[in-house]
């Protein structure tokens, strides 16, 4: 399939959710044509491109990535924010990257995959690191088998020495199509896990979140019998990552994780009903089992979260986007006081075909990001980031 921008989900896992593959969870393709290349340096102003990830280290240390599609292949898109403005990063390598995490102002990680273009196409892992002065590349291990297929969807890190990256590969062999892939880094290098794939047609994880030495969430999708999939949890204990059960129903996935403590985390995505519609999905740890929570579907036909994070037991943000009636994408932004989740009104900048969110990151109550795109036709999209300052979301 060909690597231009696609649609929403499928920006994030083409292969994984067209037509059939996927089941219930088939999603809209549009092909995109090449779009105005990113400038190297210099101011963000309707910069091309879509930002897959944001994470803030301090109020004058944050970074966003993603990508942009220009020229038949991704180029990177990394910006970074001083307290004052965005302003575009020169990273080391072209590629594409889904994920973010920042220890500190000086020791930042970002994972996606790196295209070769040639006679049968070849993705591998891709992670960069950031030391305060410069972003260089990491040798990652790609297990996928020639012609490999091996993405990175998101990473996690605790400290120097303890940082979690998930994703999948291709398998050509017998099992699943597609393979959970999970990494660890030990302050020397990033070395493969062995992770669960408990379904036979295919597993992906997309995000992950790290609490402990002994404890770390990661969630993604997995196959279940003839065109239909299920929201996969897995959970790292300190020697094992094991599958955890989740009350997902039919035609659902889970794409992010935010971890507190032990005994509150929270998971959201998307399930689909029987009718075709596209509802918002919520779960909650409470130490013991997962739980589904209510949460606000503010479009009768499409609504769906793609981040969560997580401040305290009663300040978590989730973003996604919502399709109206009219078929334009609106930003969508939900909170949780501790009680319930309800809708918060968040800038949907126009664009032709309207626009959505796939990341947030809180460093405080009042200082939240959140990144996604406005949506053009013909795939040239643009960065769209916007801020929370304790009272309302502006664009940024």
């Amino acid at each position: 399939m060909d690597r231009a921008r696609l649609h929403r989900w499928a920006q994030r896992w083409q292969v994984r959710f067209t037509g059939t593959v996927a089941g219930g969870l088939g999603v809209v393709v549009t092909l995109a044509a090449a779009a105005a290349p990113s400038p190297p340096r210099g101011p963000v102003t309707q910069l091309g491109g879509v930002l897959f990830g944001v994470s803030a280290a301090s109020p004058s240390a944050a970074w966003a990535v993603g990508d942009n599609f220009a020229g038949g292949a991704s180029s990177t898109v990394l910006l970074h924010w001083n307290g004052r403005n965005w302003t575009t990063g020169a990273p080391p390598d072209p590629g594409t990257l889904w994920g973010l995490s920042s220890l500190s102002p000086d020791n930042a990680w970002a994972v996606g995959e790196l295209e070769h273009i040639g006679p049968g196409t070849v993705f591998e892992t891709l992670v960069l690191h950031w030391n305060g002065k410069n972003w260089t590349r990491v040798p990652s291990p790609s297990p996928g088998p020639a012609p490999v297929s091996d993405h990175l969807a998101s990473v996690s890190a605790l400290s120097p020495t303890d940082a979690w990256a998930v994703g999948d590969f291709q398998n050509f062999g017998p099992g699943p199509v597609f393979q959970t892939l999970v990494l660890h880094w030990n302050g020397k290098k990033w070395a493969l896990a062995a992770s669960p794939n408990p379904s036979r047609q295919f597993d992906t994880l997309y995000g992950v979140s790290v609490l402990s030495l002994s404890d770390a969430w990661a969630v993604g999708v997995s196959g279940k019998g003839s065109n239909s999939s299920q929201a996969l949890v897995l959970h790292w204990n300190g020697t094992d990552w094991t599958q955890v059960p989740s009350p997902s129903p039919d035609a659902s996935r889970l794409v992010s994780v935010a971890v507190l403590s032990p005994t509150d985390a929270w998971a959201v995505g998307e399930h689909i009903t029987s009718a075709g519609v596209h509802k918002t999905l919520v779960l909650h740890w409470n130490g013991t089992a997962w739980a589904l929570v209510p949460s606000p579907d503010p479009s009768p036909s499409e609504s769906q979260l793609s981040s969560v994070t997580a401040l305290s037991p009663s300040d978590v943000w989730a973003v996604g986007d919502l399709i109206t009636s009219a078929g334009v994408h609106k930003t969508l932004v939900l909170h949780w006081n501790g009680t319930a989740w309800a809708v918060v009104p968040s800038p949907s900048p126009a664009g032709l075909l309207g626009s959505n969110l796939i990341a947030v990151d809180a460093l405080a109550p009042d200082d939240v990001w959140a990144t996604g795109n406005v949506l053009e036709r013909g795939g040239n999209d643009r960065t769209l980031v916007l801020h929370w300052n304790g009272k309302s979301w502006t664009r940024s």
